[in-house]
């Protein structure tokens, strides 16, 4: 009887061990792809730093494998990259399918990229940017990344007024919104072609004072009207300071922060920042920068300056 015992126990053992043990966690169930999840008003929403107010809502549709929308159907939210909150990180759909995400710009970089999420069947992510002004590495000026292309500069704010070229071998075309926004965006030109295309890449971003309509900030303190003062109480001394003279009526300080990649205007009468040029080349070498002469200047229709 023992020796039956001994044999029994040896053989649930044996089956037990065949089957990977009692650590090994059960497969999880495969997903089944009978349910999708869609953005329905684009991939690109814009807001405003400290709000969850956006252009449009960042909506999302729930439907089954015939593309009829599903309701009572948890969505869930997460963010892939950039910083801010969302208001409720899961929601359920309702009648139409339908979920929104109520997501908050908070922390500092003004961008980030969130998912929604239908666990064990589908997922899409979309881009939410804030209005600001960043300098340097991974910087951003209004809505645009440093580390954009063209396609989202256009996706962004749409066809500009026009591209801008300037010749003798300047690498930089320029996108201007000046008009309408007070923004335009460098694109840095490879090939020296004059011909921006969806994967031009950003250079970076000019702000301007015409009619004083770009209002956004580097860190909530400095931007288009902040004094010289404020300035150097939040950058420090700048490296260099160059008064330009070349027209006696209307002179102006060239301000620049190497480190920082950034260069401002100022008038010298009141100390007013009239315009911001914000780059990553200074502090992110690797692209050669072709020298620009000072006589090359804005044609007279434009108000901002070339980057020099």
């Amino acid at each position: 009887m023992n020796l039956l015992r001994f044999f029994t126990f040896s053989a649930a053992l044996l089956l037990i061990t065949g089957c990977g043990g009692t650590d090994d966690p059960p497969p999880g169930p495969p997903p089944d792809n009978s349910e999708s999840i869609s953005a329905i008003n684009g991939f690109y929403y814009k807001g405003e730093m400290g709000t969850s107010t956006v252009n449009k809502p960042i909506t999302f549709q729930v439907r089954d494998a015939d593309l009829n929308p599903l309701t009572d159907k948890w969505v869930h939210f997460k963010r892939l990259e950039g910083d801010g909150v969302f208001n409720n990180d899961s929601v359920k759909s309702n009648v139409g399918g339908f979920v929104t995400a109520q997501y908050t710009f908070s922390g500092s970089l003004g961008h980030a990229e969130i998912e929604a999420v239908i666990r064990n069947n589908d997922s899409t992510s979309v881009i939410v940017r804030a209005d600001l002004l960043t300098p340097g590495i991974g910087g951003q000026g209004q809505y645009v990344l440093f580390i954009d292309f063209y396609e989202d500069v256009l996706a962004l704010n749409g066809a500009p007024a026009n591209v801008d070229f300037y010749l003798n071998n300047h690498p930089f075309m320029y996108a201007t919104y000046e008009a309408a926004t007070g923004v335009v965006v460098m694109l840095w030109d490879d090939s020296l072609n004059y011909d921006p295309n969806d994967t031009s890449d950003v250079f970076g971003v000019i702000v301007s004072d015409d009619q004083f309509l770009y209002e956004g900030k580097i860190a909530d303190s400095i931007g288009i009207g902040s004094s010289y003062q404020a300035l150097v109480d939040y950058f420090g001394v700048p490296d260099t300071i160059i008064e330009d003279v070349t027209d006696p009526q209307d002179p102006e300080w060239r301000i620049r922060y190497l480190s920082h990649g950034m260069t401002l205007y100022a008038t010298p009468s009141d100390t007013v920042i009239t315009e911001i040029h914000l780059t990553e080349y200074i502090v992110q070498p690797g692209r050669q920068k072709i020298a620009l002469p000072d006589s090359l200047t804005s044609p007279p229709s434009k108000s901002y300056r070339l980057y020099k």
